[in-house]
């Protein structure tokens, strides 16, 4: 549809957009999207300026599966970062904090690679194979790369509608991208 609009966008709109389309390229819903800061009581103000409201498994559901279920929920998590690099090319993957997208999809990661517990020194432990989880974040990182080339259009597309509006819901989301993933 718009081709080469994505200079034009802004950063978090497009970041949010890579979210939303990889979520659903993977099948997983996503019920809105936000770049209104949200007033959290007892912080004292506004914080944060984006987010995409998404139904991706829990850690629970994900824990011991290994890579192939969980490898979707990375792609979509790191999909924001490459979307935001069209328009931002100083953009980082967002680390340290509980809800960055890179803690997110390092703790998704570990629980998808904990061996089974086994009982050590009369104490339960379990382990993670730090080269497998370096694979799987690098397979991830490469995918998530490839889906926003791929999908673009309909990134910027849905990054636009969400510039012009601020926050989408579900319907509205569809509504815009869904022409771009008819058979």
């Amino acid at each position: 549809m718009t081709k080469n609009i994505g200079k034009q966008l802004s950063p978090e709109s497009r970041h949010e957009a890579g979210h939303a389309v990889a979520a659903l390229v993977h099948g997983f819903d996503v019920f809105g999207i936000d770049l209104i800061p949200q007033e959290v009581p007892g912080t004292g103000g506004l914080i944060g300026k984006a987010g995409t409201e998404m139904g991706l498994p829990s850690h629970k559901v994900i824990a011991g599966k290994g890579e192939e279920d969980v490898l979707p929920v990375l792609v979509v998590l790191y999909a924001g970062f490459f979307a935001e690099l069209v328009v931002n090319p100083k953009a980082i993957l967002e680390e340290g904090f509980d809800q960055s997208d890179g803690d997110r999809a390092l703790e998704y990661a570990k629980y998808s690679l904990l061996a089974p517990p086994k009982m050590r020194d009369g104490k339960l432990v379990s382990s993670i194979d730090i080269d497998r989880l370096k694979s799987l974040i690098n397979a991830a990182k490469e995918r998530a790369e490839m889906l926003v080339k791929k999908h673009s259009d309909a990134i910027d597309e849905l990054a636009s509608l969400l510039d012009a509006h601020g926050s989408l819901r579900a319907a509205e989301i569809h509504a815009c991208v869904g022409s771009f993933f008819a058979s």
